[in-house]
């Protein structure tokens, strides 16, 4: 890492108009000094809290829906164990189907908006996942879940 640091402050200088010399080398001499923050100036940036919190449930409710939905859907829906592993990978389908979608509506909406969709639609999908509403409408809050995340 220190020689491509190097070697980046060596063209600079070499690229350099006359009197500018001292400025880039210390621009460049600045980078090669540069250190990994600690755990304590991360999270002293602000928002960097918000959004670890936000990562870690998300990946919470990627990989419980992931893990536990065949077992849910056999256990509490009575379906087909085979049947209900290939729908529980229809959460990720939804999510694959979802990141293709979100990424045209980015155009329209704000960060802010996407993740308070995104928030929205996991909800509907639990909420319809949990309802005893048979075993078609389990599929489908799956799939939502996977849509939202």
């Amino acid at each position: 890492m220190e020689k491509a640091n190097t070697d980046i402050a060596t063209e600079d200088v070499e690229n350099a108009e006359p009197g500018k010399e001292q400025e880039v080398t210390e621009k460049t001499k600045s980078l090669a000094e540069d250190k990994p923050l600690t755990l304590r100036e991360i999270f002293s940036i602000p928002g960097a809290r918000e959004i670890m919190i936000a990562f870690f449930c998300y990946c919470a409710i990627e990989s419980t829906a992931g893990l536990w939905a065949s077992s849910y859907l056999v256990l509490h829906h009575g379906v087909d164990a085979q049947v209900a592993a290939g729908f529980a990978s229809l959460f990720y389908v939804g999510i694959t189907v979802g990141r293709g979608i979100n990424g045209f509506l980015t155009i329209k909406f704000t960060d802010t908006q996407m993740i308070h969709i995104g928030q929205g639609i996991i909800l509907a999908g639990a909420l319809i996942l949990f309802l005893p509403l048979g075993e078609w409408v389990a599929f489908a809050g799956l799939i939502l879940m996977g849509l939202g995340c």
